[in-house]
């Protein structure tokens, strides 16, 4: 049996995803003031401490979706109100890369490519099929296409841990 959804849209205000930004991210000394969309581009501004005050600012675009791929472009970075090179921002991307590529996220091109069905991996037996994102009047828009789930083997796999937990097995391989 598999659960289907034709299409939805799902949104999400700057200041909504200002909030999780810094409920999730979590440095030691990094704040963040504000977000903004403009142009199809998030932009935002922050601080590290470190000794001083560094603040920062940058634009990430979203260029386009395709083939269940999102591509973004760091269009600008500011750190100290100065302008990083272009070349500058492509090397620690790439450097980045080797790390990221495990969890679908790539360098292409001099895009970042943001792989849907690698990172859904980590989520077995639902696929979505993202059609087009979107940023206008303050809300990001992201349409899905299509969602599937395969509610049988969802079910199946719950039974299966369930089975494992009660039968006491868990317990002995967590004190092992």
């Amino acid at each position: 049996m598999s659960a289907k959804i034709s299409s939805v849209t799902t949104t999400i205000s700057e200041t909504d995803l200002m909030e999780n930004i810094r409920e999730f991210v979590d440095v030691e000394g990094l704040t963040f003031n504000d977000l903004q969309f403009r142009d199809n581009a998030i932009e935002l501004t922050g601080n590290f401490h470190k000794l001083i005050d560094i603040p920062f600012f940058t634009r990430v675009r979203v260029v386009g979706v395709f083939e269940n791929k999102i591509r973004i472009v760091v269009d600008k970075i500011k750190v100290l109100k100065m302008g990083i090179p272009g070349w500058t921002i492509t090397a620690a991307v790439k450097a980045l890369q080797g790390k990221m590529a495990d969890q679908g996220i790539t360098y292409e091109e001099g895009q970042i490519v943001i792989d849907v069905d690698k990172i859904l991996q980590k989520v077995p037996h639902v696929h979505l099929l993202i059609e087009n994102i979107v940023m206008e009047n303050g809300i990001l828009a992201i349409k899905v296409a299509a969602i599937n789930a395969d509610v049988k083997a969802m079910q199946a796999e719950a039974k299966k841990e369930k089975d494992y937990e009660e039968s006491g097995q868990k317990a002995l391989d967590e004190q092992a």
